[in-house]
């Protein structure tokens, strides 16, 4: 029996430092899970995650605000070539309104005048006016009662009346 008795001494020694040696290890791992999660060390870490949290807001906030300029400025250049187009059609469109609405009167006017005045057409009137040798021609002043004339001049016009 003596000989197992040293060899279990020795065996529980060597159980006693394990132990030892394990009560050690944790207490070490105790400390440093009690530093972890000290209020200070928690602290420290929720302000330089907030200082992180807050440098990338500031960093999306200006490419945000870069992107929205040019964007902006990009829908302000857009419009402003839309309208100027828009502007030139709508001047085109009132000087082929006035074109029309000139020709439709004055216009019209102008070239019955025109038509009237026209060296064919005065030959054409003159000689359906050319009075017989028996009757007397009319004096420059008189009015002008050939009915003939009359009725190639439109009444809107109001002349011959």
């Amino acid at each position: 029996m003596n000989d197992q008795g040293p060899k279990k001494v020795d065996e529980t020694a060597a159980i006693r430092e394990g132990i030892e040696r394990t009560r050690g290890e944790m207490s070490a791992t105790v400390n440093k899970i009690e530093e972890r999660l000290s209020p200070a060390h928690i602290e420290e870490q929720v302000a330089d995650l907030k200082q992180s949290v807050l440098g990338s807001y500031h960093e999306a906030k200006d490419h945000l605000k870069e992107d929205l300029s040019r964007e902006l400025l990009e829908a302000k250049e857009k419009v402003k070539d839309e309208l100027l187009e828009v502007k030139e059609k709508v001047q085109h469109e009132i000087s082929d309104a006035r074109t029309a609405v000139r020709d439709a009167t004055v216009g019209k006017v102008e070239n019955m005048i025109q038509e009237a005045c026209a060296p064919s057409a005065l030959s054409k009137a003159q000689s359906r006016r050319i009075p017989s040798r028996s009757a007397p021609s009319p004096s420059p002043s008189a009015p002008r009662s050939d009915s003939r004339f009359r009725a190639r001049i439109p009444k809107t016009s109001g002349w011959g009346r």
